[in-house]
């Protein structure tokens, strides 16, 4: 398929600053089928398809679902494309479409989980550092990509400070145990079917609206 232009930076697009916690943020995954993606005894996402423990979750990569749909799960980055795109953006960065091939291919759609907003963000988890338990707050970010406007991040938070998601933290011992926690917590509430998604108005990511006549 073409690349979906809806999906990328626009001149017009601007940060998304409405209350989006009736909106639903959606992750691909690699299990085969849904199947494999619940545990039969707890009816919950399996932990190991939040994401692998090697990643981490300090910094967990999702899309807002609505003008980005579950079709789009499918397009993959070449090793080209990921040198162009694969980076944080304004929202209206002017971006040339992903050529087929070139930047991007596609692949066979994905198992995917999804999260409503307002059932994670804000809330807290509790882990263990030196000794003492200490909380981290849940925060969801609109974190634009050159391929995805619609990128979100699933950040966490811990006093005044947004965790930082460079390697170098991402090895500590007790960023390792809140990313146990924290997996946990998205188990808690990912789910596999949405069935009446709500659509973010224009207004809310759009600088100027059309002109209606």
């Amino acid at each position: 398929m073409s690349y979906p232009v809806k999906i990328l930076p626009n001149p017009n697009f601007k940060y998304i600053d409405c209350d989006c916690s009736s909106l639903y943020l959606v992750r691909s995954t690699t299990a085969n089928t849904e199947a494999d993606l619940i545990d039969p005894e707890t009816k919950k996402v399996y932990i190991k398809h939040i994401c692998s423990p090697k990643d981490n979750i300090i910094d967990l990569s999702t899309s807002l679902l609505g003008v980005f749909e579950t079709e789009h799960l499918k397009l993959e980055l070449t090793s080209h494309g990921l040198d162009k795109y694969n980076h944080e953006c304004s929202p209206d960065e002017k971006v040339a479409i992903p050529i087929l091939d070139e930047d991007y291919t596609q692949g066979k759609f994905k198992i995917c989980f999804f999260l409503k907003i307002g059932d994670i963000n804000k809330n807290f988890v509790d882990f263990r550092k030196e000794n003492m338990t200490h909380k981290a707050e849940c925060n969801i970010i609109h974190s634009p990509m050159r391929w995805n406007y619609w990128h979100f991040s699933v950040r966490w938070k811990v006093g005044e400070d947004i965790i930082p998601y460079e390697n170098e933290y991402r090895k500590k011992n007790w960023v390792q145990k809140l990313s146990s926690e924290s997996r946990s917590m998205i188990s808690e509430f990912g789910v596999i079917n949405v069935n009446e998604a709500n659509i973010i108005p224009e207004k809310c990511y759009m600088k100027k609206l059309p002109e209606i006549f």
